[in-house]
């Protein structure tokens, strides 16, 4: 998050800087505090307006995070949008990680939540390896330089990953619109 946020934020010749600093050492501290205060939040918000709310509110926080991030060049972006984009998404992450096994538990049942939400939990370590490729250009055993309109050069492909999130969310959208509770027989 460093990385992305120094990309966004950074002239090009302070990228490879800003990381090593206690700027970026408080970055990724108040991004965990979001995911702390997520997960109590969405939890307790889930019992409000039930789970289906939750997770289209967090999905649409997403959303806008992201065409934020698309829509700003590398480099331009000013480090008060990136801490409140980072904040929501961090924010939003550890509300759906909370309340995705209640969720499950609604729909198949406190019996089968278990092995039903394992199931789920799996897709966080899969996306874990596909982000790891998505920001390594596509191979995390050789991975390419890529060039900012900036001038700036990483090896991760921020743009790149951020299209694939978009999609995957608008995806979680249509989902989460369509999907209905399984009927006991």
């Amino acid at each position: 998050v460093t990385n992305m946020a120094a990309a966004w934020t950074q002239a090009p010749n302070e990228v490879a800087v800003w990381g090593g600093t206690s700027a970026a050492a408080t970055f990724v501290a108040i991004v965990a505090l979001a995911n702390t205060i997520g997960r109590f939040f969405m939890g307790w918000l889930s019992d409000i307006t039930g789970r289906k709310t939750v997770f289209f509110i967090t999905y649409i926080i997403q959303l806008l995070s992201l065409i934020a991030l698309l829509m700003t060049k590398p480099g331009s972006m000013s480090m008060a949008m990136m801490y409140i984009v980072v904040i929501a998404m961090a924010f939003c992450f550890g509300g759906n990680i909370t309340v995705f096994p209640t969720y499950v538990s609604d729909y198949f049942g406190l019996k089968n939540t278990s092995r039903n939400y394992s199931m789920i939990y799996q897709g966080f370590g899969i996306g874990a390896i596909i982000i790891g490729f998505l920001m390594a250009s596509g191979n995390p055993l050789d991975p390419k330089k890529v060039t900012l309109s900036n001038g700036a050069v990483l090896t991760q492909n921020f743009t790149l990953t951020y299209w694939v999130l978009l999609i995957m969310v608008v995806i979680s959208l249509a989902i989460f619109a369509f999907i209905k509770k399984p009927i006991k027989k």
